[in-house]
């Protein structure tokens, strides 16, 4: 790995992450409703596709999630994606009628992405959320014959075997490999990674960039004791449960307003430690 994977999280231009490596760089956009960075289920579908499209407008380069428990609804998202000029699209693994096997997985994720042939695909691995636990190193195996605009993962998830192993055995492929478990991305780098994607970006990009700069420069101590300073601020907002998310973008990004229920809203602990970061 020659260059270490740029991070880009601009709180104030837009609530994206951006993910550069050299001169290439990916952005994910997500529904302001729901964390950003880490795009999950549109709450309303004629919400996302306005604000897709406006962020689309705006982004040199932008990767949508299309991903929904509806096939359906999955190709609609993928065919809206293409038609505004997204970059790319990415999809998550249905997480109600499960997919039990990887041929049945791949058929779905085939079947959305032909929905925008002319769109680099990729797939959002996250099975604590989605409770599919179909490994990402089976997934890959033989994936370009299925899906031929396949470009990589987000692999959200702390199995480093896992990940280890999907880097390993797809060299030849050029696949980006994005890490998307925040506190852990120093192990990823090592094992790795292309680039990450994470909702903490968006307010402790700098900190992060200092993270990836000495990891850079092969000052592996330092760029540890930055993922230690990370660890504990995500230690701290973890034990506040989801509104933590909503609370320190609107310290440090754009005004979203409150959490939604089921979450909670914590701005008061939340807003003197944010800012110290």
């Amino acid at each position: 790995m020659s260059r270490a994977p740029r991070i880009l999280a601009s709180w104030r231009r837009a609530p994206s992450l951006s993910v550069q490596k050299g001169s290439q760089t990916a952005r994910h956009t997500c529904h302001p409703e729901v964390p950003l960075g880490n795009c999950f289920l549109p709450v309303y579908k004629a919400s996302p596709l306005t604000v897709t499209r406006l962020w689309a407008e705006r982004l040199d380069q932008v990767i949508i999630h299309v991903g929904a428990l509806s096939l359906k609804e999955s190709q609609e998202l993928a065919q809206h994606a293409a038609e505004i000029g997204a970059d790319g699209i990415a999809v998550i693994a249905p997480f109600f009628l499960k997919p039990w096997t990887k041929d049945i997985l791949i058929n779905f994720l085939k079947e959305v992405a032909a929905a925008a042939p002319a769109l680099p695909f990729y797939y959002y691995h996250i099975p604590a959320l989605t409770g599919v636990k179909i490994r990402a190193e089976e997934l890959l195996d033989g994936i370009l014959d299925k899906i031929p605009t396949f470009q990589g993962l987000k692999f959200s998830d702390t199995d480093l075997l896992d990940f280890g192993q999907c880097v390993d055995q797809n060299r030849q492929q050029q696949f980006a490999f994005l890490f998307g478990v925040d506190e852990q991305l120093l192990s990823a780098l090592v094992m790795g990674a292309t680039g990450a994607v994470g909702s903490t970006y968006n307010y402790l990009g700098k900190k992060t960039n200092q993270m990836l700069e000495a990891f850079e420069q092969k000052d592996f101590s330092l760029a540890l004791n930055y993922q230690f300073c990370i660890q504990r601020f995500i230690n701290f907002v973890v034990k506040l449960e989801n509104s933590k998310l909503k609370v320190s973008k609107n310290q440090r990004t754009l005004p979203l307003g409150t959490t939604n229920f089921p979450f909670l809203h914590r701005e008061d602990c939340l807003s003197r430690r944010t800012l110290n970061y």
